[in-house]
């Protein structure tokens, strides 16, 4: 293999294999704690660590930059930038749990710091406790309150809460500042199909299908609006742009379970919400 023929994550993965078989064994267990088999790096390493850690976290190798943040945890335990990574690289890892405890070790040291409040909020939305994520997004917005993306996902909370029209003013009260943020005129469109105002929903949505800022999210919305309203052909077309027909067959299902769900007890859930 050559260098230039070299998958972008693979470097990461085999300067970690390198380094522990040189340096010693350091591991995240099951339950997020790290444990030092051995002597971890010295002090002089720890720079290096973080550099390979970020650079693995940029190739898209976030178990190996999890690694790596770990590394420098052993001899920094006080680093709060590694910690917050190690978090940001565990969520993008899907290990949630995990994730949570690592922004909840920053934020004991530095309550309300912005990026970890909204990185434990996106982590405690996962696992389906919005009470929790909105605590944490009031306090990070009570010292950052000019953030738009601890704006939208104090948002997103509020609907996972089932409090839509909190929300949707939330993510008004976002765009009147922001006008151009795409995440806040998504996550408003889905609120609003979400409740059941579907023209709205789709006068939101559609423009963001439109020009360079199409996204197959932006799609996916604009697709949950019309077959919450009942258009499932409409529905169908847009996610033929990004999915395969299996796929597109059982999101079709769950977007029609959605609406009888809706329609039986006046409260539907959302999926694509983005914080």
């Amino acid at each position: 293999m050559t260098r230039s023929s070299m998958p972008a994550r693979l470097a990461p993965a085999l300067l970690l294999a390198a380094l522990l078989a040189a340096g010693g064994c350091t591991r995240l267990t099951g339950e997020g704690r790290i444990v030092e088999a051995e002597a971890g790096p010295g002090a002089g390493q720890t720079a290096r660590l973080l550099r390979m850690a970020d650079a693995a976290a940029a190739a898209g190798d976030p178990a190996t930059a999890a690694n790596l943040y770990a590394r420098v945890l052993v001899s920094e335990p006080n680093d709060r930038v590694a910690a917050r990574r190690l978090g940001e690289a565990l969520l993008r890892s899907g290990r949630w749990q995990e994730a949570i405890d690592a922004f909840r070790r920053v934020l004991a040291a530095d309550p309300g710091e912005p990026e970890a409040s909204r990185g434990l909020a996106r982590a405690l939305l996962a696992i389906g406790r919005p009470d929790a994520a909105l605590a944490a997004l009031d306090q990070a917005l009570a010292r950052a309150p000019d953030d738009p993306r601890l704006v939208n996902a104090r948002g997103v909370a509020l609907d996972q809460l089932g409090r839509h029209e909190e929300a949707q003013s939330v993510y008004r009260s976002g765009l009147a500042r922001w006008p151009e943020n795409p995440s806040l005129r998504n996550n408003l469109g889905l609120s609003l199909a979400l409740s059941g105002r579907y023209g709205e929903a789709i006068g939101e949505l559609e423009p963001l299908t439109r020009g360079p800022q199409e996204t197959p999210r932006a799609r996916h919305n604009l697709a949950a609006a019309y077959a919450l309203e009942g258009n499932l052909r409409a529905a169908e077309a847009l996610l033929k742009l990004d999915l395969d027909d299996k796929d597109v067959r059982s999101t079709l299902a769950y977007y029609a379970a959605l609406r009888g769900l809706g329609d039986a007890d006046g409260q539907q859930r959302p999926r694509h919400h983005g914080a």
